[in-house]
């Protein structure tokens, strides 16, 4: 579990925020076990690739810079797969985008969601 802490968050908002790593910690620990090993046997044996092409609808691709197993080269292989795609790859961010930079996610869903659906801006 050690070697996967610094995967989550920039040491930038660690020091900002030390409970968040904690907190990560505790959610991942109160996992049913048997649950986390199954799911991730599923993730392992899914392939994806085979049908990416066949989405035809706006997509909006997002990650962190620094993210692993899902990060920057992962999204633009993705991005360059699903036509029309938009990809937004979060510098210097890792694979905790949703914690660590919440506002600037939900900015980037709520602008892609207007440009999509071409309704006005919301209030955020």
């Amino acid at each position: 579990m050690s070697s996967l802490v610094k995967l989550w968050y920039t040491d930038a908002f660690v020091t900002v925020h030390p409970g968040a790593l904690q907190q990560r910690l505790e959610q991942l620990t109160s996992i049913n076990e048997q649950v986390f090993i199954d799911t991730y046997k599923l993730y392992s044996q899914t392939e994806i690739g085979l049908w990416l092409n066949d989405i035809a609808m706006p997509t909006l691709i997002m990650t962190g810079e620094y993210a692993k197993g899902s990060g920057a080269d992962v999204a633009k292989h993705l991005s360059d797969i699903v036509e029309g795609s938009k990809l937004i790859i979060f510098k210097e961010m890792k694979n905790g985008i949703l914690t660590e930079i919440p506002d600037r996610v939900a900015k980037e869903l709520d602008a892609f969601y207007r440009t999509a659906h071409n309704t006005v801006a919301s209030p955020l």
